[in-house]
């Protein structure tokens, strides 16, 4: 498949913070966010909200109380209202602060805890060779949710399933930009539907099976993990097999520097202070996730505070097991007969995803 059907490529405007993630120079990024990272809380009056970018302001921000992942008075974009995807949406665990929120995470913990290594390994191992049959971008975009998916039960054994996982996904994706229409938004419903009846439908199923068995929607929660799959992984695969091999603490560094999600948001749910700084009821915040100079172990890339990724080790497993496979399969001469590249990233706001293929399948 061709990736510009998942996420379309296309040539930022000028550099600013909102277009900074699909920058090709990764030198250029850098002098982008080196004067944000040592600037106090900065209020960016073009964009209206604060910039948030010196690390130990980030995790005061991400650690604070009163700011949260939705504006004050909107759990979920308005176009949403009233749709199946919505509802769903709504009770994903990132996109909440509701007091029941706490629990149901430590429920998500246990179910996630409970996979046994060597099935999340085997069930890796057979998606990623599944998608480098079909080229690199396939094996970029489905390695981690279609290992995802199958361990929810749901029919991953070909090409084709891999493909339908994609374009739901991207399906998804499309709906919460803010010129989603009405084509976009019933794409979305009817891939929330179908991957919602499909759970449990094949195969064991071991993490379907322990989120039902704890006190929160499974189904919700399920589509949640598949969701932040997606993008994040897709980035975290392109940049680490662009880079080469490397050690465990390697790929962590990769989901930091050049980073796999750059960027996040706050709202102030209420009026309140960050660093001295007066904030309104709704003020907006942007936090700048990215670090030039990797931390130790993988900084702030699977964020921090009591919204830090519940997924972080499976979504690491997966990662390794995915690029072990392409290393063994380019060994073996299984792998696209040609050695991967970038020909720039894709177009997202707050992911950094090279746009990965061979030279000759870039050239058409």
């Amino acid at each position: 498949m061709n990736p510009a059907t998942i996420c379309p490529l296309s040539h930022p405007p000028e550099l600013n913070v909102l277009t900074a993630a699909a920058c090709n120079e990764l030198s250029a990024l850098h002098d982008f966010y080196r004067p944000l990272r040592r600037q106090a809380l900065h209020f960016d009056a073009e964009r209206q909200l604060y910039l948030v970018a010196a690390p130990a302001l980030l995790r005061q921000a991400l650690e604070h109380p009163d700011l949260g992942v939705r504006p004050p008075d909107q759990p979920l974009p308005s176009t949403l209202d009233g749709r199946h995807f919505g509802l769903v949406y709504s009770q994903w665990l990132r996109m909440r602060e509701d007091p029941a929120r706490a629990g149901e995470r430590r429920a998500l913990e246990q179910a996630l805890a409970s996979l046994s290594l060597e099935c999340v390994q085997d069930q890796v191992r057979l998606q990623a060779r599944q998608g480098l049959a079909q080229g690199w971008d396939a094996w970029q975009w489905s390695s981690l949710p279609a290992s995802l998916a199958a361990l929810l039960g749901l029919p991953m054994g070909s090409a084709l399933a891999q493909g339908q996982l994609r374009q739901q996904l991207q399906s998804l994706a499309l709906a919460l930009r803010p010129d989603a229409g009405k084509r976009e938004l019933d794409a979305a419903d009817a891939a929330c539907e179908a991957l919602c009846q499909g759970l449990g439908s094949q195969g064991p199923a071991p993490l379907w099976r322990a989120l039902q068995v704890q006190p929160l929607n499974a189904a919700a929660q399920a589509l949640g993990l598949l969701w932040q799959s997606h993008e994040a992984g897709a980035a975290l695969l392109g940049q680490a097999l662009l880079a080469g091999p490397g050690s465990d603490t390697e790929l962590l560094r990769h989901a930091q520097c050049p980073g796999a999600i750059q960027h996040t948001r706050r709202w102030a749910l209420r009026a309140c202070e960050l660093s001295g700084t007066a904030l309104a009821r709704g003020a907006a915040l942007l936090l700048i996730l990215a670090s030039e100079v990797p931390e130790d172990g993988a900084g702030l890339a699977f964020g921090h505070g009591r919204h830090q990724c519940p997924g972080q080790e499976l979504a690491l497993t997966l990662a390794r097991g995915a690029l072990r496979e392409a290393a063994i399969a380019r060994t073996e001469g299984r792998a696209p007969p040609l050695a991967p590249t970038a020909s720039g990233h894709h177009a997202l706001a707050h992911a950094r995803v090279p746009r990965l293929g061979c030279p000759t399948e870039l050239q058409t």
